[in-house]
């Protein structure tokens, strides 16, 4: 379970305030902050320690992290971070790397991928070239390898699934929301689950 406690952004200069005395996901959770995408970009920077704010306690299992150094929390984004140099298989590699995977377990993890994805002939093409479906899946894949307690989920890709039907990136997130991971995501990502037909348990919405 994530509880956060003293949370307060007040921002004269762009007239952007908002608090939230308390607030808890239980494993499992999807929890929808129905908000401007500034206020939730603003959330979304202060659990990923972009954003300092004093006084602010989150923890995990009555456990208080340090955001500057956890690693619990991840972001899934539509911006592209990827090396475009890179084959799709390489940038694997290196971002796997640089969270210290072994190479048999950036292998398994590929095996993984592969399960939901059938993207096997893509992998070994320059990223420069890839479509954007392709790139996101990669982008997918990477914010999960660690497995996260909490996932953000904020802007919907612009793409239209084309290489893969909604309900494989569907059936990823109910898996992993079966496994215990828990989701902050906003409107669209809600209206997204809700069009494939989603099962994935929407059990809270914040203001």
């Amino acid at each position: 379970m994530l509880s956060i406690e003293n949370l307060y952004y007040n921002n004269p200069e762009s007239n952007t305030s908002f608090k939230v005395p308390y607030a808890k996901i239980n494993d499992g959770d999807a929890v929808i902050v129905d908000a401007k995408d500034s206020v939730f970009e603003i959330l979304a920077d202060i659990l990923l320690s972009r954003l300092i704010v004093a006084d602010l306690k989150v923890k995990i299992d009555e456990d208080e992290i340090d955001l500057k150094k956890q690693n619990k929390i991840s972001e899934l984004t539509s911006a592209n971070f990827l090396y475009c140099d890179l084959t799709l298989r390489e940038n694997i590699y290196y971002f796997c790397k640089l969270l210290n995977f072994t190479n048999v377990e950036i292998r398994n993890k590929i095996n993984w991928l592969l399960h939901y994805f059938d993207i096997f002939p893509s992998l070994d093409k320059k990223t420069s070239i890839c479509t954007e479906e392709e790139r996101f899946v990669i982008h997918l894949f990477i914010t999960l390898v660690k497995l996260p307690q909490i996932l953000i989920l904020n802007s919907l890709p612009e793409f239209s699934a084309k290489l893969f039907s909604k309900e494989k990136y569907i059936t990823i997130f109910q898996d992993l929301q079966t496994n215990g991971m828990s989701f902050i995501c906003t409107n669209g990502w809600n209206s997204y689950f809700k069009e494939g037909n989603s099962e994935l348990k929407i059990n809270t919405s914040c203001d």
